[in-house]
């Protein structure tokens, strides 16, 4: 099939991307805290850990039979709401930052047609597109990062285990969505046979939003952290790195921004593939369709924080379920 296939290495720049895109932007907040990212990434090496040694002999993408066409449906509808719920996490964030005139369904409905175009293209147009793109974002997130170290307060860090909260950072585990880029988009890799192992883009995506947490954290302090919206990319995108440009912000946000496209290209390949094998509907069809209800799903939230948390839900219950409940206890009488 024509644009079916990726390298490894493609894959894990769409999984570093993605780390260092939505997961960096996201996560951080819910936490609150350094103490609970850093449970949260132990848990999220022990998670990809499970979810590659579940997913060596299962894949959704083979299921068969009517219960198979049932699991695919419902997965691909799993990864769809979850999209919709990050389509306006993401378009909020680019309201606040640089098109505060902006209204969000405009904003939404851009990102998502620059998603579907990727989407229909096919995940070798994601993955070169993600293997392209990734030194251009990477580099220049991390360099800020690593600028921001010299704003550190570190009174700051005093009180850093004080909040400690244990099962919060394994629930936070449970959503990090890159497992499932890894767990899906092995099927579509050349030498698709998934080692039992923790993958290096997880590594060093969990390593980078450690560092840009601790960062944040101790440049504004708990309370300053917990009351911004986005702390890490906060830190980011003031950082003076491009301190030569008027508006040094739209550099990074436009950076940012790139990653976030892949993110939801790549989701939305995945969902509308699982789509259309259990509908038996064209790639085009399917993907259009699955656009339409990510788009409807984006005006469900009435604000920012109520999007955080129907995203955590859906990405807990959803990861404990078609992640790890499946292929574990149904996965054998599937195949």
């Amino acid at each position: 099939m024509k644009n079916s296939k990726i390298s490894n290495t493609q894959l894990q720049a769409i999984v570093f991307l993605e780390m260092i895109g939505m997961e960096a932007m996201i996560l951080p907040k819910i936490a609150g805290n350094i103490y609970t990212i850093l449970i949260m990434s132990i848990f999220t090496a022990f998670y990809s850990l499970i979810a590659g040694w579940l997913f060596n002999k299962f894949s959704y993408v083979d299921l068969h039979g009517i219960a198979g066409k049932i699991l695919q449906f419902l997965f691909s509808i799993k990864i769809a709401i979850v999209l919709g719920l990050a389509l306006y996490i993401f378009s909020f964030f680019i309201k606040e930052t640089i098109l505060d005139n902006s209204k969000l369904w405009t904003i939404g409905i851009i990102l998502l047609f620059g998603a579907m175009y990727c989407a229909v293209s096919g995940i070798e147009t994601v993955g070169r597109t993600a293997e392209i793109l990734l030194p251009f974002v990477a580099i220049p997130l991390i360099f800020a990062v690593c600028v921001g170290i010299k704003k550190i307060d570190l009174e700051n860090y005093n009180i850093l285990f004080e909040n400690k909260d244990l099962w919060r950072g394994l629930m936070l585990s449970l959503n990090v969505t890159a497992i499932e880029s890894i767990v899906l988009g092995k099927d579509y890799v050349n030498k698709s046979h998934l080692k039992i192992k923790i993958p290096k883009s997880i590594v060093l995506g969990l390593l980078f939003i450690i560092g840009v947490t601790s960062v944040a954290y101790g440049v504004y302090g708990d309370i300053d952290y917990n009351l911004q919206n986005f702390p890490t990319l906060e830190i980011i995108y003031t950082s003076g790195v491009f301190s030569f440009f008027q508006r040094q912000e739209e550099i990074f946000v436009c950076l940012w921004i790139f990653a976030t496209v892949l993110y939801l290209s790549s989701h939305l390949f995945f969902s509308q593939d699982l789509f259309s094998k259990s509908m038996g509907l064209k790639k085009e069809i399917a993907t259009i369709l699955i656009a339409v209800f990510v788009y409807i799903i984006s005006f469900v939230p009435d604000n920012f924080n109520q999007a955080l948390t129907e995203f955590c839900y859906v990405n807990v219950y959803g990861s404990i379920l078609f992640v790890l409940a499946v292929p574990l206890f149904v996965g054998r009488y599937l195949k």
